[in-house]
């Protein structure tokens, strides 16, 4: 996988996450509005994000786009991925996913 691909995946990553906070800020404000407000604003479909995701999954490896979008962004204090040698890679933050993804394998 050349280096300039990974880098086009984190980008959209980041794409998607900024965007996910941005719609999750006016779901806010409008159920602040209307708290009976019924719907549920987006900035792509369901389908189409699931696509997406799935493609950065492929190329970043490991599910940790999937991982970091609807898991670890949930969780309290994030998530963590452990690697089989125990080494553990916390994913909190964009950067988190960028350093694991860059990471150096140990053999």
């Amino acid at each position: 996988m050349t280096q300039s691909l990974i880098e086009y995946a984190l980008n959209t990553l980041s794409v998607l996450y900024h965007e996910d906070q941005r719609y999750r800020e006016a779901n806010r404000v409008l159920r602040g509005l209307d708290t009976d407000f019924p719907v549920k604003a987006q900035a792509a479909s369901g389908t189409i994000l699931k696509s997406v995701v799935d493609l950065l999954d492929e190329i970043l490896g490991d599910a940790v786009a999937s991982y970091f979008l609807f898991e670890a962004v949930n969780m309290t204090d994030g998530g963590k991925i452990i690697e089989t040698d125990s080494r553990e890679w916390p994913i909190r933050s964009l950067e988190d996913v960028k350093a694991y993804v860059l990471r150096e394998k140990v053999v």
